[in-house]
């Protein structure tokens, strides 16, 4: 399983990472256009209109469907994103578990926001990015909501506190559905 979930991680990295590859990072404040996006299982609010992804991955010898919905801030500097799988495993809380120590496996764990709130910083390509997410999990998913931004761009913002409160409105923002 080892292997397979450093798979399941390394492919969210690739899609987000992908998904926002031109984004310039000129701009020194983010802009964000909120709106409320309903999901099939969720509320969440986003920055901007999100696009959607699925990918197949392997888990266990199993197939699982990771959905992902990203956005990013009117500047494109800071990315948004919900990733879920659907799961069948009464070990959930240890899958989340595991997961979340892979994700920042390849990087450093810079510390816990918050009791909720995972901060991770890594190297891709020379730039140094740096990750804020939140797991949460049901009796069918298991969900990450992450935002992750390049930390020479944090350092540069007069505002810093301006970006965190949106981090937090985007996380505070999400519900399950029934």
């Amino acid at each position: 399983m080892h292997k397979t979930v450093i798979f399941i991680m390394h492919s969210f990295k690739n899609i987000i990472s992908i998904a926002f590859l031109p984004a310039a990072l000129l701009a020194c404040s983010p802009n964000f256009n909120w709106r409320e996006i309903h999901e099939n299982n969720y509320i969440i609010a986003f920055p901007s209109k999100p696009s959607n992804h699925q990918k197949i991955i392997i888990i266990d010898n199993k197939k699982y469907i990771l959905n992902l919905q990203a956005s990013s801030s009117g500047d494109s500097n800071v990315l948004f994103g919900v990733g879920y799988i659907q799961h069948d495993n009464s070990k959930v809380s240890q899958l989340e578990k595991d997961l979340q120590k892979q994700w920042c496996k390849s990087g450093e764990l810079i510390r816990y926001y918050n009791p909720e709130i995972l901060v991770c910083k890594w190297s891709n390509g020379g730039n140094h990015k740096i990750l804020q997410s939140k797991w949460i999990y049901n009796d069918k998913y298991i969900y990450q909501l992450s935002v992750i931004y390049d930390k020479s761009y944090f350092d540069k913002l007069k505002d810093k506190q301006n970006l965190q409160d949106n981090i937090d409105l985007f996380f505070s923002s999400f519900k399950l559905i029934s």
